[in-house]
């Protein structure tokens, strides 16, 4: 039923997070300290599932030299809105499992200043 590795974590558990243990032979120092070690694995096997599963669910995007992901915005249960940079265009795609459309063509204005340029005029 059980493999040595499971075996050992379980006995491990077991040991490190039975108080009445602790109480027997030791003091409450060393029934607290056995207490916060539990907690410890505890609190480290949470964090070590959230990690493979952020991975598992969440891929690392990698931007290319003309096409980049600028944002992601999850709409509703499957379907998402995309704004994506394709060399100095910016299309903003709508995804769906229906297929991804083209919602819009956003081409940088030249006339258009930037906030921090605007904010430079106005101090």
């Amino acid at each position: 039923m059980f493999n040595s590795l499971q075996h050992t974590i379980f006995w491990a558990v077991i040991f490190v997070a039975n108080p009445a243990y602790c109480a027997d032979e030791y003091g409450m120092a060393a029934m607290s300290l056995k207490m916060g070690t539990a907690l410890l694995i505890v609190v480290g096997l949470i964090l070590v599932l959230y990690a493979l599963a952020v991975k598992k669910i969440i891929p690392h995007q990698k931007t290319g030299k003309y096409i980049q992901i600028l944002e992601m915005r999850h709409m509703m249960h499957k379907s998402s809105l995309a704004l994506v940079k394709v060399r100095d265009t910016e299309l903003l795609l709508s995804i769906s499992p229906n297929g991804i459309q083209r919602l819009a063509e956003l081409e940088k204005d030249s006339t258009q200043k930037e906030f921090a340029e605007l904010l430079d005029e106005n101090q």
